[in-house]
């Protein structure tokens, strides 16, 4: 148990890295399989999410039956081995499989380091480690895109290999995370997706911050150099803004937490909406910067609270069943981002990026409202 933190925070390392390696060389994908259309290529960023949605939620009814530690062993083992193993991939339709297979692993440890969390900690400790948790995860998000792109200026090849952190947090988990007893109940099972209602609001909100939040990371690049503020690299530096300060956020979220209570969600959403709001202003590259930080606070204190509340209102295998149904609405959300915006464009005429920066500033400002509102209705009962 000594090294139990250390073990759980390196699997939270891993939680967001699902398209960390293929974002930086898109471009060289097109070239490297020139028969192939870039819609198809762009299958390589979307098929991880549908089979990790997918397998967030069958990890859960496995938990019954196979302990937490050694589906882990295996989701790692298949992570680390898929995502290496596209480095080889002799033509697009292996590459195609082995980020499918990449997704299934993700979707299987995401759920499981916060249900860890939510098993081996109470009270304190439990707000703490939920908040270093996203800590970790942004940090991966940080520097692992950056050796991935740099990878990649030798070979597309290479950029695969930042998988290889998953041979690391094999180790870890195999030597320091224990062996959690089978709580097996047929009534349990059958009756798994029955969870308390602010399971599902919990759900519910973290799909919708999902797919209007996702429109930024997929647009900025473009937006950046049409609007003549920099380059794609200038797109990277403000993505490693928001993610820093993402970090720092989760650092501090128990203090926050511990400081604000029921309001730090509402607070989260306020920077959120700001953030975006900054992005209907003129384009400059100083508004894009507090945009960033702006959206980092507020994404930075949203995720561990949800993660967090989904344990607190939840308990046993209950509490598993639940994390995964939320890990799948996280990769929903970003799957259906691009649909849902394309489809609101449509609908109003209006399909330029800063229109989707306007519909999501506002849709983050009716959340503020509506998390007002609940919090106001809890607070009265």
């Amino acid at each position: 148990m000594r090294y139990l933190k250390f073990a759980i925070l390196c699997l939270a390392l891993l939680t967001i890295l699902m398209n960390s390696a293929i974002i930086p060389i898109i471009s060289e994908l097109n070239a490297a399989f020139p028969n192939t259309s870039p819609e198809i290529i762009k299958l390589t960023l979307s098929l991880p999410a549908l089979t990790n949605i997918i397998f967030s939620l069958v990890v859960a009814r496995l938990s019954y039956h196979i302990p937490k530690k050694y589906l882990l062993i295996f989701a790692l083992t298949l992570y680390t081995l898929s995502g290496i193993g596209c480095s080889f991939a002799p033509t697009f339709g292996w590459l195609l499989a082995g980020r499918a297979l990449l997704g299934v692993g993700t979707g299987m440890i995401s759920p499981l380091v916060t249900d860890l969390i939510a098993y081996f900690y109470k009270g304190e400790e439990r707000t703490q480690m939920i908040g270093f948790s996203n800590a970790s995860s942004n940090l991966a998000g940080i520097f692992i895109p950056l050796l991935a792109g740099w990878l990649a200026e030798f070979s597309w090849q290479y950029a695969f290999w930042v998988y290889g952190i998953g041979f690391f947090v094999l180790l870890t988990t195999t030597f320091f995370i224990p062996v959690t007893p089978l709580n097996f109940n047929d009534n349990a099972e059958k009756h798994q997706y029955s969870q308390p209602r602010m399971v599902w609001l919990v759900i519910l909100t973290n799909f919708v911050v999902m797919l209007i939040f996702y429109t930024l990371p997929t647009n900025l690049s473009v937006f950046v150099q049409e609007e003549a503020i920099g380059t794609s690299s200038t797109a990277g530096f403000l993505v490693s803004i928001s993610t820093l300060v993402s970090t720092l956020m989760g650092l501090i979220f128990s203090g926050l937490y511990n400081r604000f209570k029921q309001q730090l969600l509402l607070i989260g959403m306020i920077f959120s909406s700001f953030g975006f709001v900054m992005l209907i202003f003129p384009p400059s590259l100083t508004a894009l910067i507090l945009s960033e930080i702006l959206v980092g606070v507020g994404l930075g204190v949203i995720f561990p609270f949800l993660s967090l509340t989904i344990t607190q209102v939840t308990s046993g295998q209950q509490t598993t069943t639940a994390l995964s149904m939320y890990s799948a609405s996280f990769s929903l959300g970003i799957f259906m981002s691009p649909l849902f915006f394309t489809m609101l464009g449509n609908f109003t005429g209006r399909e330029a990026i800063q229109t989707e920066f306007l519909f999501a500033a506002v849709i983050f400002c009716v959340l503020s409202l509506f998390v007002s509102f609940i919090s106001r209705k809890q607070s009265r009962e």
